[in-house]
């Protein structure tokens, strides 16, 4: 491979590289937390990143699976993505509760999923499932 190519395909893998991926920074706290840091917050979670993107998986396939499977259904973008760019919550009893729109591939989201996952054994439980309610 000549350097021209080489070199243009070095900087074009830099310019589709997220740009919160380049912000942030993760580290465990002393009490077994993770900490993520990004330029403009710090969000300490109770589990990992690894935990929470796998309750984040298991969410997003209960969605897809309530609502007809994916020839029909598609959850919005960012439960494709890195967890601490989701809605979620923690709660106090090891479960976290994920709320996230979708619909009909590649048309403007029409329900709103909220799901909650239990980290001790990755069960689901669809708490809503309907169209998108008022924020």
């Amino acid at each position: 491979m000549n350097k021209p190519v080489l070199v243009s395909l070095a900087l074009s893998a830099i310019a589709v590289t997220p740009l919160a991926a380049i912000a942030q920074s993760v580290s465990q706290t002393s009490v077994g937390q993770t900490e993520i840091r990004s330029k403009t917050r710090t969000v300490i979670y109770r589990n990992s990143v690894a935990v929470l993107n796998r309750a984040k998986n298991y969410a997003r396939q209960a969605a897809e699976e309530r609502n007809g499977g994916l020839r029909v259904y598609r959850a919005e973008a960012l439960m494709h993505g890195p967890v601490e760019q989701t809605r979620l919550v923690e709660n106090g009893n090891g479960t976290v509760t994920f709320t996230f729109y979708g619909g009909a591939p590649a048309a403007k989201p029409t329900i709103e999923s909220v799901v909650t996952v239990a980290v001790n054994g990755w069960a689901t439980k669809v708490d809503y499932n309907g169209p998108i309610r008022a924020r």
